[in-house]
């Protein structure tokens, strides 16, 4: 009876031990305080009230993930995405996948957001071809971003030498407002922000959409190959899918922004 009793203890260790080996494999390695990149970026992100849409996405990986993070707010994007690429920072947000950052980080997303043209309400240009045309327009963006299919354009633009490059968002819209450049490109969450923040801006300007073809791009988080591996990245990606699934996101942009705005910005 003694003996029947050791080995059904034995088996029941054995079990234990097995179902914290491999039960809890869904479970985050939160080996780190993790790096998480954020950018001034109107309302995903403002360092001015330390709150926005990709801050409170972040948070909420934080607590599911049950992690710890180190926000860095300092760099511009151009030099994170260096930072990234050797592992010294481990995540960013609003990010766009292309092939050169695939070859260092994995992507998931979390919405999708597309590019409208702002311009001077003095510029009678009504399409990209109107703008290129007139020679004496120059056009303005931030350096390191990615503009979908305008980008085509863009580089038309740099090769005439009628593109001047930004810092960040605010040196962009504050040279919009005094005429240095006469068109940019802009996020609904980035340039209601800034056409609020810098005043008179908005009664300067006017909205198109220059490309009504062109898909809404997606933006997610971007994490470093250097400090990932593929299944542990997934994990993250999981926690991300999960609240898109069931709100969070959604929650998250209604704070910000309206119904349609919000909509416009849901993964479809």
């Amino acid at each position: 009876m003694k003996r029947i009793t050791l080995i059904l203890f034995f088996l029941l260790i054995l079990k234990i031990n097995t179902f914290k080996a491999f039960g809890n494999s869904n479970e985050i390695n939160c080996n780190k305080k993790f790096k998480i990149s954020l950018y001034d970026f109107g309302l995903f992100y403002s360092k001015e009230t330390n709150s926005g849409i990709d801050k409170d996405i972040a948070l909420e990986l934080e607590k599911r993930s049950k992690c710890s993070f180190d926000f860095i707010t300092n760099s511009p994007r151009i030099q994170a995405l260096k930072l990234l690429e050797t592992g010294d920072i481990d995540i960013s947000m609003s990010s766009i996948e292309t092939p050169e950052r695939d070859e260092y980080a994995y992507f998931y997303h979390y919405q999708q957001s597309k590019n409208y043209i702002i311009i001077r309400k003095n510029i009678h240009a009504k399409n990209w071809d109107d703008f290129i045309s007139d020679p004496n327009l120059k056009f303005g963006i931030v350096k390191g971003y990615r503009h979908g299919v305008s980008d085509e354009k863009i580089i038309y633009l740099k090769k005439q030498n009628r593109v001047i490059e930004y810092l960040d968002p605010f040196k962009l819209y504050k040279a919009l407002k005094k005429n240095e450049i006469q068109a940019v490109l802009g996020l609904v969450p980035v340039y209601k922000f800034y056409l609020m923040k810098e005043k008179g801006l908005e009664n300067l300007v006017k909205e198109f959409d220059w490309n009504p073809n062109e898909k809404a791009v997606k933006n997610g988080i971007m994490m470093s190959k250097k400090v990932f591996t593929k299944e542990e990245s997934e994990k993250w990606g999981n926690i991300l899918q999960n609240m898109v699934h069931d709100g969070t996101i959604y929650k998250i942009f209604r704070k910000y922004l309206n119904e349609n705005e919000s909509n416009e910005m849901l993964l479809k």
